[in-house]
């Protein structure tokens, strides 16, 4: 039998845990979605990644990325996102990180948020429209 769920994280099944009195016929999906992602020591999500070609984030809460080169790291959609994304520059060349949002959406009222300095880092979080540096 083929397997019942789709290619998982998607808008439909984030990596999260189900909510009460909610998901209607998804808690399967998404709990087999929680269940399979990469888990720090303490529980925590976590998924980090060393990126030098433009990248487009995924939909895994705590995602990092430690970029070099001139690139754009893309964040993914804010529209009832919860999760957080960092992105950090590890070079020291003087190339630029520029993290981007999918069309129509703002980092702090900008298209964009750059990196221009060695190990400084940007984490994102989303209002459910937009998304903002903390």
């Amino acid at each position: 039998m083929a397997n019942a769920y789709p290619n998982l994280p998607t808008s439909t099944y984030p990596v999260r845990l189900p909510t009460l009195n909610s998901d209607s016929n998804a808690w399967g999906a998404i709990l087999n979605n929680f269940l399979s992602s990469s888990h720090t020591a303490a529980g925590f999500l976590s998924t980090i990644s060393v990126q030098s070609t433009n990248y487009s984030m995924q939909l895994y809460p705590g995602e990092t990325v430690l970029a070099s080169g001139s690139i754009t790291i893309t964040l993914p959609t804010a529209v009832n996102n919860s999760n957080f994304y960092t992105v950090k520059k590890t070079d020291a060349t003087g190339t630029t990180v520029t993290v981007s949002t999918v069309p129509s959406q703002t980092i702090d009222g900008g298209s964009s948020a750059v990196i221009s300095v060695q190990y400084v880092s940007v984490t994102v979080v989303s209002n459910g429209s937009n998304w903002f540096v903390i």
